[in-house]
């Protein structure tokens, strides 16, 4: 093959023979059938007829030995007619360049300043990826849109109408009804909820809650003393020990001074008490009464403590589902992140509180976990703020604490990247990673999901480098088409996979071989020849002989040379012909015997071929072309030439027989090696009936970016993860724009 001559291997009209690059069309040429050509008007021809290259017969002139292959200016418009301007081919195909496609793509992925069109710009299609996921023209604030950034973090309204999980979480407009943060802790009223709305925080020990209206918070019902809770009843308190209840507290009913009534004529257990002596029966009302009192002033702590309760109930189901949310998604995250010192101050707190007062701030983060004796534990509290050194929780303490040594360490986003699974190795509270889970790269722009199974963050949206890698693809869509019309001979590749790695293994010898192909033919045709000789390795070691040497000079004297004519007569024509038989050819098979094959192995000793080298000497080669014709000769000079290489090639004279006939088609299996080996792997053909492909071409466990052509669908699918997923257009739709790949070919071939 010439240096400029490309194969291009589509099927052609015989089976899989490929087309030959010719270059450019020349007069007097000989093209064969199937060359290709360029010619003078750009386009490409293929040749249909073995002819000679005229000037009357050129590819314009004469549709019969040659056919249009590619045509230029189509293949140019398919490739670079600009943006939203429709293609009428010369075949009166239709439809839009790769130039558009592009175009097309890019602002599906990252148009920001107005909504996408359709394919003639004359409609709004939709908003592109980047829109939605950032912001955009005509989503951002718009009704009933918002992009998913906006939806996360936004502090206005997303949707004229609603607001981000953020606000909902932590803000302070007024119109959202309160957020969590609010409905937690808020002292007064919950802002942006009803007047009469109040806090978690506030029900539990808010000041403000004391009156009619609000009726009083956990902490007022247990202790408020002179004064009512709710304008007609009192606190635990109160009712305890209090003085200002007018039908007097426990304290009083239990030991008010004998003969002083506590309201009315009723007294306390101990006047009863002390007239018990008099008056057993007294004694037994008194004790009657003071139980009463007793049960009433229970039941009233009771209310107290299932009311504040109720409050701590409320602030944990809000830390729980807080907890759930930031252990779904983990936040935001970059390549190297490292954890940094885990701080460890002393903290104070009072009981039913989320913020902590430490010794010290340094170091302290949002988003780690506290941990230390009287911290809850599930679920554990993360850092929400920090202000000097006033810290606030996740969650309320269920007991104060004073002096109290915490550690404070980061987890999930907030701890160290893990490059084994490109991302956290953790949850944000330091818990296992479960399917499922989410967080944003920020080195890489994209977000991860972790797989469990393959204990791995994995990307749900392409790079950039990835995107530009599919669209590489889409625009060789017609040789990945020529790839699936091969799919037998690459599945038949696949499948000698082991004999193909061991001719690469010997690529240099099988190029040695094919150097000397015309010599090994020769030798195949020698074979039994070769076979007699091996047979008497002793005696030929016997004509290095000087003695020997001497005799054989006697064989080209005028007798032995008309002795040997006699050879060539009919009669022994006849005779060898004997040697063609069925019974000799099964004799012959013996020669492959192991030791016939031993035998055969000493002709490459060293004494052997240095005696195989005197026969080489220029007297004795002299002498012997006195023994033959000249076709003889030229054998016998061959063989002291290659003596080494005959004996290796003896035990495999079949194979070498074979490898010799395909020697070039060898050469390129075995420089390409590593790319049949991988691409077999890579790409399958199945029917997918009645389910997918479970390995890939080699057998092992499918991964991400693995290939299958789905035969009884005719569409190519790529491997997710978990399933196949479709790549592209149907070979239907795939034929529609074929020649927007024709360019690159246009270029490749100069």
């Amino acid at each position: 093959m010439a240096a400029n001559q490309v194969t291009v291997a589509t099927p052609g009209p015989a089976g899989a023979t490929g087309l030959v690059y010719e270059g450019v069309w020349a007069v007097d040429s000989v093209y064969q059938v199937r060359d290709l050509v360029r010619f003078t008007d750009g386009n490409l021809y293929v040749c249909n007829t073995q002819h000679t290259a005229t000037s009357g017969n050129t590819p314009v002139l004469n549709a019969t030995i040659w056919s249009l292959f590619i045509n230029a200016d189509d293949a140019f418009q398919w490739a670079t007619k600009i943006k939203h301007t429709q293609i009428t081919d010369s075949l009166s195909n239709t439809g839009y360049s790769a130039l558009h496609q592009a175009a097309k793509a890019s602002d599906w992925a990252s148009l920001t300043t107005d909504a996408v069109t359709n394919d003639a710009n004359a409609a709004d299609v939709d908003y592109s990826a980047k829109a939605w996921a950032i912001g955009g023209t005509e989503v951002t604030t718009t009704n009933t849109r918002g992009a998913a950034k906006e939806w996360a973090i936004a502090t206005g309204l997303v949707d004229t109408a609603s607001y981000s999980s953020k606000e909902y979480a932590q803000g302070t407009a007024a119109s959202t009804g309160g957020s969590s943060k609010s409905w937690s802790q808020d002292t007064d009223g919950v802002n942006g909820a009803g007047a009469n709305d109040r806090s978690a925080k506030a029900w539990s020990q808010g000041a403000s809650m004391t009156g009619v209206t609000l009726g009083g918070s956990a902490k007022d019902w247990a202790h408020v003393t002179g004064a009512t809770v709710n304008g007609s009843e009192y606190s635990a308190k109160e009712y305890a020990q209090g003085t200002t209840i007018a039908s007097g507290s426990a304290k009083d009913w239990a030991i008010t001074a004998e003969d002083s009534a506590v309201t009315g004529s009723s007294y306390s257990a101990l006047h009863h008490a002390a007239k018990a002596a008099a008056s057993a029966s007294g004694g037994s009302t008194s004790a009657t009464a003071s139980a009463t009192s007793a049960t009433a002033s229970a039941a009233s702590a009771t209310a107290s403590a299932a009311s504040e309760t109720a409050a701590n109930a409320s602030v944990d189901a809000i830390s729980v589902i807080y907890d759930a949310f930031n252990d779904t998604y983990l936040g935001a995250m970059a390549d190297g992140a490292t954890q940094g010192t885990n701080p460890t101050p002393t903290g104070t707190w009072a009981k039913n509180s989320s913020t902590i007062t430490v010794s010290a701030g340094t170091n302290i983060k949002v988003g780690q976990v506290v941990t230390g004796t009287g911290m809850p534990t599930s679920p554990k509290p993360n850092v929400l703020s920090i202000a000097g050194t006033t810290v606030v929780l996740s969650d309320n303490m269920d007991a104060a604490g004073s002096g109290v040594t915490l550690t404070f360490t980061g987890y999930g986003i907030y701890g160290t990247f893990n490059g084994t699974k490109d991302g956290p190795a953790l949850d944000n509270d330091g818990d296992a990673l479960a399917d499922g889970m989410l967080y944003f790269n920020t080195t890489d722009d994209v977000v991860k999901v972790y797989d469990a199974t393959t204990s791995a963050w994995k990307q749900i949206q392409p790079t950039t480098t990835e995107q530009g890698h599919i669209n590489t693809v889409s625009g060789i869509a017609t040789n990945v088409t020529t790839v699936a019309g091969i799919s037998t001979n690459v599945t038949t590749v696949a499948g000698i996979s082991a004999n193909t790695t061991t001719v690469a293994g010997i690529s240099s010898n099988v190029t040695t071989v094919a150097g000397i192909s015309s010599d090994v033919t020769a030798v195949a045709a020698d074979a039994t020849d070769i076979g007699a000789v091996a047979a008497k390795a002793t005696e030929i070691g016997r004509l290095g002989t000087a003695a020997a040497v001497a005799d054989m000079a006697l064989l080209g004297t005028t007798d032995c040379v008309a002795d040997m004519a006699i050879l060539g007569t009919s009669d022994i024509v006849a005779d060898l012909a004997i040697l063609a038989t069925t019974d000799v050819v099964a004799d012959l098979a013996i020669l492959g015997t192991a030791d016939v094959v031993t035998d055969l192995n000493t002709l490459g000793t060293a004494d052997v071929v240095t005696d195989l080298n005197t026969l080489g000497t220029a007297d004795v080669v002299s002498d012997m072309n006195t023994l033959g014709t000249g076709g003889n000769v030229t054998n016998m000079n061959t063989l002291a030439g290659i003596a080494a290489n005959i004996t290796t090639v003896a035990g495999i004279s079949a194979n070498v027989t074979t490898v010799a006939g395909v020697s070039a088609n060898v050469t390129t299996v075995a420089t390409n090696i590593a790319n049949v080996n991988n691409f077999a792997a890579l790409y399958q053909i199945d029917d997918f009936s009645p389910s997918a492909p479970s390995t890939d071409g080699s057998g092992a466990s499918l991964a991400d970016g693995d290939l299958a052509y789905d035969s009884t669908a005719n569409q190519l699918k790529v491997y997710n993860g978990s399933s196949f997923d479709r790549i592209g257009l149907t070979l239907v739709e795939t034929q529609a724009e074929a020649n927007n790949a024709a360019v690159a070919m246009s270029i490749a071939l100069g």
